[in-house]
């Protein structure tokens, strides 16, 4: 094969051959092609020479006629090809004259084929025919090794494959003359498939396949008007539809760091809802910086693992990704606003709640209505309104259900607020509370 061989180069187990390596020989490339095995097609004439384990040296396509076989085409830098010799000895075990396979190795300049190929066959006590022919190797192989020809009992070849389909139900299928299921390697094949374009991004504009030909995917981009949007839907919204999906839409960086780790933006009750941030530049979370960037999100999984736990997993793994931040979920006290009983006997009276739910307020009258609402929602619509960055409040009066109230107050103002409480048996008041609070900070 001259020193072509200088060419060769391994990847993932399979041995790779340059296209100049095709063009070198005796043949012009036409011809070249034209001798490739073409499935359905007649197998080319061959002659094997230097052939081992079988009554004669040499082996033709003629001799073969009226057999099943399989030509295993092999070199010795490929380790798929070696690992694969037990496999086939096996095969031909089984179905012995049922069908004939034959090993064709690539002589090599630096290195002794036939020694090599003995090591193993005493290793693995091989029974294989075998054959050390570089002229038929040219001829067949156009691609790299291993490279299979299946050809049937009238000469016709069925497949063209890698060691990867010679299994026992394709081999029953094969002699038994049915249809199998297999990977075409054939240089037709190979010739009409359409080339991917290294420098763009897979299953893009066509690249590679289709946008929908994929196992896992993961989008972040950066939102622009236009782009639409949303509700921001918390992962137990998507794990119970089943979809193996989850996204959102027009969403803050804080936002999805809350869904990945408690599974909503909405934060329970004993999560703090605003994390600690060590960080020397935190404007993606706060002030102008985390208004002004929104972010599009996309996870697709098999439905297998469109679970709450998994969705949440691969989130996190794909922020650590994206932003390189380290984050941890830690015990912490924190400062707050606290809903109390100051008068008891006022505060039975908001506790007789009764009719449909309904919530409102008038900035005209500074009238506050609450009509059987929970009382933790109460709390935290008056924190909210008060308009403090940050501040948290929860319930802290030993009320348990849903209350009746109304509050003559400027629900923006605190101490109005304040006032207004206390006429009906309640304050809100400044305390501290254990919760659990999500750290970020940059990656040491």
């Amino acid at each position: 094969m001259r020193d072509t061989i200088s060419f060769v180069w391994r990847v993932s187990g399979h041995l790779l051959l340059p296209f100049l390596m095709l063009l070198s020989g005796p043949q012009t490339a036409v011809g070249q092609y034209q001798d490739y095995p073409e499935i359905n097609k007649n197998v080319p004439e061959f002659v094997l020479n230097n052939v081992e384990n079988s009554k004669t040296s040499t082996i033709s396509s003629e001799d073969l006629e009226g057999k099943y076989y399989i030509l295993d085409f092999w070199a010795t830098s490929c380790g798929t090809c070696v690992s694969s010799f037990p496999k086939m000895n096996e095969i031909q075990e089984q179905y012995k004259e049922k069908i004939k396979i034959i090993l064709v190795g690539l002589e090599e300049k630096n290195r002794d084929v036939k020694k090599f190929y003995n090591i193993y066959k005493n290793r693995f006590r091989l029974n294989l025919t075998s054959s050390y022919d570089s002229s038929a190797f040219r001829k067949f192989v156009h691609f790299g090794v291993p490279f299979l020809v299946w050809v049937d009992n009238n000469g016709i070849v069925r497949a063209v494959t890698t060691t990867a389909d010679a299994n026992p139900e394709n081999i029953q299928k094969f002699i038994s003359g049915k249809h199998f299921e297999f990977r075409d390697i054939s240089f037709k094949s190979r010739k009409s498939e359409k080339r991917i374009d290294p420098l763009q991004p897979l299953l893009i504009n066509g690249n590679g396949g289709q946008d929908t030909d994929f196992q896992f995917r993961s989008i972040l981009a950066e939102w622009k008007p236009g782009m639409g949007i949303s509700s921001l839907p918390d992962i137990d919204f998507y794990s119970s539809l089943q979809v193996g999906r989850y996204q959102a839409v027009a969403a803050s960086l804080f936002k999805l760091y809350k869904v990945a780790y408690f599974g909503s933006f909405m934060t329970p009750s004993e999560i703090y809802h605003w994390p600690i941030l060590n960080l020397k530049d935190s404007s993606l979370f706060s002030g102008e910086g985390a208004r002004k960037v929104l972010y599009n999100y996309g996870l697709e999984v098999p439905l297998a693992r469109a679970n709450r736990s998994e969705l949440m997993r691969m989130m996190q793994n794909d922020l650590r990704n994206y932003f390189n931040f380290t984050v941890k979920i830690v015990d912490r006290e924190v400062e707050c606003y606290k809903l109390v009983v100051i008068d008891h006997q006022k505060a039975e009276k908001i506790t007789k709640a009764a009719g449909p739910p309904e919530s409102s307020w008038s900035a005209e009258k500074q009238v506050n209505i609450f009509n059987n609402i929970p009382i933790s929602y109460v709390a935290d619509v008056l924190v909210h309104k008060i308009g403090i960055a940050r501040a948290f409040s929860y319930n802290d009066t030993g009320i348990t259900g849903n209350v009746s109230l109304t509050i003559e107050a400027d629900i923006t103002n605190i101490d109005s607020i304040r006032i207004g409480l206390k006429k009906i048996g309640l304050d809100l008041v400044n305390g501290r509370k254990m919760m659990k609070v999500l750290v970020i900070s940059d990656d040491k």
